[in-house]
């Protein structure tokens, strides 16, 4: 994940709007827990797709761990951005050492989840973090639309899985529409579309949350391997702690952020 995304400069004040706010979250994580034996069948080949390194495991190590016990050649993994921006300051890590390091992390954690043969079960795209193109008028949007496209047909996938839409992160929003834009096009096919949140939690506004009848959400039960995903997360260390020593005040997950996903669950959306 790259550094935290901005609060916004001018927060709604309307009590009705927190309150509504918080009823969708409550909402979600309410919604109904579902036992891999009951969904699993329903994945075929799937790929999850990350807008960082990390947000794979976040928002979806716990499916990626239970799906490895069950169907490992039918699991994949797309990293769409380098994870370079969390420390930019840094000198003793140059951009290309914090995206090696990156790497060699998401691949660690996927091992930890029990993904067999994990190097060869990811792709990274390396499109820049924080600053991908945002429309079709950006000259880099072509690039990066056929970088996940490529992507995505070399996998072949039958359910793929990205952020939810309105995350309030920038790097997610364009990530989820390449994805979009990408299934949406000819060449894909028919594929079936979950979104999971991330910064959602943390950071949403009204506006950000699922409206009521927009999407279908349900819980995955967990529990079988929640050590596994929280052993999982540890492996982003540079994530988790000062190993970039140089800067000191760097990118760190919170405390919040890691209690949330050490969560016995993973929330996911589908469109109704």
């Amino acid at each position: 994940m790259d550094s935290q995304p901005p609060k916004p400069a001018n927060p709604p004040t309307s009590e009705s709007a927190f309150e509504a706010d918080r009823y969708v979250g409550e909402e979600l994580a309410g919604a109904p827990l579902r036992p891999i034996a009951a969904v699993g069948p329903e994945f075929g080949r799937f790929v999850v797709v990350a807008p960082h390194p990390d947000d794979e495991t976040l928002g979806c190590g716990g499916l990626i761990a239970l799906m490895a016990r069950r169907d490992p050649e039918n699991v994949r993994v797309i990293i769409a951005t380098d994870g370079t921006a969390s420390h930019p300051n840094s000198k003793l890590f140059p951009p290309e050492q914090r995206r090696d390091m990156r790497e060699k992390e998401t691949v660690a954690a996927l091992t930890s989840l029990g993904l067999p043969d994990a190097a060869n079960k990811v792709e990274f795209l390396r499109l820049q973090d924080a600053n991908m193109p945002d429309e079709e008028s950006d000259p880099r949007y072509l690039e990066a639309l056929g970088r996940m496209g490529r992507a995505l047909r070399r996998w072949s996938p039958q359910t793929v899985l990205t952020t939810w839409r309105r995350e309030p992160h920038g790097d997610h929003r364009r990530t989820t529409g390449l994805v979009a834009h990408c299934i949406a096009a000819e060449g894909v096919g028919r594929v079936r579309m979950l979104e999971y949140p991330v910064w959602l939690w943390e950071n949403g506004q009204p506006g950000d949350w699922p409206r009521h009848g927009e999407m279908r959400a349900w819980r995955l039960d967990i529990r079988p391997v929640v050590t596994f995903k929280r052993e999982a997360i540890l492996s982003h260390r540079s994530q988790v702690s000062n190993v970039i020593t140089d800067v000191p005040d760097g990118f760190r997950l919170s405390q919040s952020m890691l209690g949330r996903f050490a969560a016995p669950w993973e929330v996911f959306l589908e469109e109704n």
